[in-house]
């Protein structure tokens, strides 16, 4: 299971999106891949907080999908 609390803690509160209705909108794109609803939408603010994201993301085997506008 994804410690969300974690994630919390390396890019603040605000900044991990776990609600459904708004990770609907990250479970697709324009291609013809199926859709994928992620278990939360983390939007890192800072250079440290990303290496910690990627790092927390080695240590638990969890994957990364960067997304960017």
């Amino acid at each position: 299971m994804l410690d969300t609390a974690k994630l919390k803690k390396i890019v603040g509160a605000g900044n991990v999106i776990e609600e459904a209705v708004k990770l609907d909108a990250y479970s697709r794109d324009i291609s013809f891949v199926n859709a994928i609803k992620p278990r939360c939408v983390v939007i890192p603010k800072t250079k440290q907080a990303i290496q910690e994201l990627v790092k927390f993301a080695n240590e638990t085997q969890t994957p990364l999908v960067p997304v960017s506008s």
